[in-house]
């Protein structure tokens, strides 16, 4: 898994959760995008007008399909 752009390694396993190993850099990626995402949704929810919240409902249906 050293070299760039490496395909995770899927464990299927018959009685339990399958596993999957990455690598590090991969890992900090996701936790990178997973953090703005949060961060982006905190803020839209805190503003002070309701155009951010309604912006975050409409927005949501086309994140999900």
């Amino acid at each position: 898994m050293a070299r760039s752009g490496a395909v995770p390694l899927r464990l299927r396993r018959h009685d339990a959760e399958d596993l999957v190993l990455t690598s590090a850099s991969r890992r900090e990626q996701e936790r990178t995008i997973v953090s703005a995402a949060t961060r982006l949704t905190t803020v839209l929810l805190r503003r002070a007008d309701q155009q951010g919240h309604d912006w975050l409902l409409e927005a949501l249906p086309e994140v999900f399909t």
